[in-house]
Parts: structure tokens; C-alpha cells; sequence
């Protein structure tokens, strides 16, 4: 009879530590099982849990000769439960960018992927690059850097060259240069910024002369070299 006993006992309890999610009735169980306060406080440390700590449900533990401390700690722990669940998410990581040491590689690294992100300040130079990748439907444009396969950023200066006299009006004579990057994020650095990776990039110039400018707009024209040299990684 004794080892019938211990038989049932130990599958008992393997058959409740085995549950999913801890309810009151399996506290009362293990109580009427003889399992110890000290096993059954481990086994609500270590579960899911979903206790009715209303007042009927707290004297029905009671009633089942459940320890004060066991009801004390299914009370403490529910509302510890509570909590987690009206807590605010925490705050989304902050992404840091540092334009220090960057790495060298190559579009290669980007073959297959089409998530890109612009850093383009200039709204004109912004809507022009958007426009010339977007006709070609290859590319998804996101709005966060860290959503993004790579980037792509632009800026661009002004040099003056002299200047020419047009119908008796003096204009300025000089070079936009305008530079296109591809970009990707590097390595994580001890301060929790992240180095930029320089996969490719490209520099086109638009003179303006007497009043004319001689070449494509800059923008235009190095969006286009970038969406040429990124569609012929994509055959290999």
C-alpha cells in the first residue's frame, strides 16, 4: 500500500509540473498531493501563472488548508502580473550614427536586397534621386534607417569659377558637384555608435556658364549611375 502510495504521488506531481499555466486548483492539488510549501513556492516561481485572488477564491484556498504563505505569494505575484501588463513598452533604441573611421566595401554586399533609406537633406536633390530609383519599381523605400538594406545619401556644393558678362549683366561662372553614396550600417563601436560602410559612390559635375548650365542636373545624373552600377551586381 506504501509503494502505491509513493507511486501516485510522484505521478501526480509529474502530471501537474507539467501543466502550462498555474491555477488556483492546481495549488489546492498539490496541497491535498502532501507536496511541500517549499516545492510548490518553486513551482510558482518557475510557471505561467493565473490565479483568482478575488475574496471567495482566497478563502476557498484557505478552506483547502493552502498555507498563508503560498496565498500570500499567488496575491504577490498576480499583481506583479498586473503591473508588467499596464507597463508602458519600453523605449525604442536610439540609433546612433558616427561618420568616423568608415568601413570600405561594395555593392556586392547589397546583391538581392532593395529596402532603402534616403539621407537627403535637400528636398530638391531628394525628390529628384527618389524619382529616378523609383521609375525603375525595384527599389522599397522605408522611413527609418535601421528598417533599411542601405542607403542612399547625397550632398552637393557650389564652386565658383569667374564669372561672364551676359547683355550688359555680370553672372557667375562655376561647377556643382554633386556626390551620391551607398551606404550600410558598420560595426558597433564600444560607445553603442555605429560606423557607417561605404559600398560605392559616385561624384558628377554641372557647369554653368554665361548664364547656361552644360551638363545634367548632378542629382539626376548620379542617381542614374547608381541604379545602373546596383542593377549589374544583380547579375552575378
Amino acid at each position: 500500500m506504501k509503494y502505491i502510495s509513493i507511486v501516485f504521488v510522484l505521478v501526480f506531481t509529474f502530471s501537474v509540473f507539467g501543466q502550462t499555466v498555474l491555477t488556483n486548483k492546481d495549488i489546492i492539488d498539490l496541497v491535498q498531493g502532501g507536496i511541500s510549501d517549499v516545492i510548490t513556492k518553486a513551482k510558482i516561481e518557475n510557471s505561467q501563472l493565473n490565479f483568482d485572488t478575488s475574496i471567495p477564491a482566497l478563502q476557498s484556498l484557505k478552506a483547502a488548508k493552502v498555507s498563508d504563505e503560498i496565498i500570500t505569494l499567488m496575491i504577490e505575484k498576480m499583481h506583479q502580473k498586473q503591473i508588467a501588463a499596464n507597463a508602458p513598452p519600453p523605449p525604442a533604441p536610439v540609433f546612433r550614427i558616427t561618420l568616423d573611421t568608415p568601413e570600405q566595401g561594395s555593392l556586392a554586399e547589397v546583391v538581392g536586397k532593395k529596402r532603402v533609406y534616403l539621407y537627403i537633406d535637400n528636398l530638391d536633390a531628394r525628390r529628384t534621386i527618389y524619382a529616378e530609383l523609383n521609375k525603375h519599381q525595384v527599389f522599397e523605400f522605408v522611413d527609418l534607417p535601421e528598417r533599411a538594406d542601405f542607403w542612399v545619401a547625397y550632398g552637393a556644393n557650389v564652386n565658383q569659377t569667374g564669372f561672364s558678362f551676359v547683355f550688359g549683366s555680370v553672372v557667375n561662372d562655376g561647377v556643382i558637384s554633386g556626390t551620391l553614396f551607398a551606404l550600410k550600417p558598420g560595426r558597433l563601436d564600444v560607445e553603442g555608435k555605429t560606423h557607417i560602410r561605404i559600398l560605392w559612390t559616385t561624384t558628377r559635375n554641372q557647369v554653368f556658364r554665361s548664364g547656361f548650365t552644360l551638363d545634367k542636373d548632378p542629382a539626376k545624373a548620379a542617381a542614374t549611375d547608381f541604379v545602373k552600377a546596383w542593377g549589374n551586381w544583380q547579375k552575378y
